[in-house]
């Protein structure tokens, strides 16, 4: 985080807008950083203790880990965010193959 806040600031206004579905990781952790956050959908972290409800770390690396079998910086080399569209959509298609394992 910034040490100013700044982009938590502009993140606040989307945050709170009720028409924007969201997808958040740590719902608690996120309305503690930034605020009211309004039509949270999909939280992954609960999703992760709901199928795993022994397993003592649920950050996000690691449950990307244990669901997906990688690396979080190997995703983004191999097809993540900064990648081409290309390669987002063949990530894309592994990723829901993998969701239906689940």
């Amino acid at each position: 985080m910034d040490e100013k806040g700044e982009a938590l600031q502009v993140l606040s206004a989307f945050l709170a807008d009720a028409k924007r579905p969201k997808v958040v990781h740590d719902p608690k952790l996120l309305q503690i950083l930034g605020g009211k956050a309004a039509n949270i959908r999909h939280a992954t972290q609960i999703y992760s203790y709901l199928l795993r409800p022994t397993t003592a770390n649920h950050n996000f690396a690691d449950v990307v880990m244990r669901q997906f079998n990688a690396m979080l910086a190997a995703l983004r080399r191999a097809g993540g965010l900064l990648a081409p569209a290309g390669a987002r959509a063949a990530r894309a298609n592994r990723c829901a193959g993998a969701a239906k394992r689940l």
